[in-house]
């Protein structure tokens, strides 16, 4: 049994050593596969193991990138694209843009009424301006005799035609026609004749005058916020007693009459 143990002992040496110098084969094939460096490279060195310093490296600035600006077009979007784009809704409502409603009113015969309506528009904060145009009014006629000397030759005319029955006349104070006497306007051509022909009898000449009697018509330009509640104000309140009608808002004028 013994020499069986000496031979069992002497294979597992053997085995031993054999197991070990394959091993260590191993790891020098591994460490020169690891190390097998190209010729080519080049390897790190320590500054303090070069034999000079290495000359100081530049850095060039990096190159101005020129972004262009692409300007897209329906014709130039692709129509898959467009599809996966979320709808962009601006933020206004029918409520937060003001309706503005115009009219003129008019027309209105005195300056008065006018500058109180505007007044009551402005008061609440809307736009109103007034405008005023001159009409020719009816036809008259003026009657009157030339200008005296002087006030005293005037003052004497007039007792003497009082003296022969004449009445309804006027001594003219200033002016151009400073010392004439006037003698009534007339609307009618009869009415003209019939008093030259009183003159006439009593031995004067008048002069007579077409007269156009001009006056000025007002009316009122708003502009105001269209609401229910002010509509019925423009209907019911104090604008209500003057006609009016809708006007454009490109027509409102901004220069206001100015007497």
């Amino acid at each position: 049994m013994r020499w069986i143990f000496f031979l069992l002992l002497v294979a597992n040496l053997v085995y031993f050593g054999w197991e070990l110098d394959r091993e260590t084969t191993i790891q020098r094939k591994q460490a020169s596969a690891l190390l097998a460096i190209p010729a080519t490279a080049q390897q790190l060195q320590l500054i303090n193991e070069m034999p000079s310093p290495p000359a100081p490296r530049t850095v060039e600035p990096a190159p101005e990138v020129v972004i262009d600006t692409i300007v897209a077009s329906a014709e130039m979007a692709d129509p898959a694209m467009v599809t996966e784009l979320p709808e962009i809704q601006a933020d206004v409502t029918a409520a937060n843009i003001p309706v503005y409603s115009c009219y003129r009113y008019g027309p209105i015969l005195d300056e008065e009424p006018a500058t109180n309506l505007r007044n009551w528009f402005v008061q609440r904060n809307f736009v109103a301006t007034i405008q005023a145009r001159e009409e020719p009014g009816k036809q008259m006629y003026w009657v009157y005799l030339a200008p005296q000397q002087s006030r005293e030759n005037a003052m004497a005319l007039l007792k003497e035609m009082q003296s022969k029955g004449l009445d309804d006349f006027r001594l003219i104070n200033r002016g151009d026609l400073q010392n004439a006497i006037s003698l009534g306007l007339f609307s009618s051509r009869e009415a003209v004749n019939n008093r030259l022909e009183e003159l006439k009898e009593k031995g004067y000449v008048p002069v007579v005058v077409p007269y156009a009697n001009v006056k000025k018509i007002y009316s009122l330009d708003v502009r105001i916020t269209d609401t229910s509640a002010m509509q019925q104000e423009l209907q019911q309140g104090y604008p209500s007693r003057y006609e009016s009608t809708p006007l454009d808002c490109s027509q409102i004028s901004t220069t206001e009459y100015s007497p």
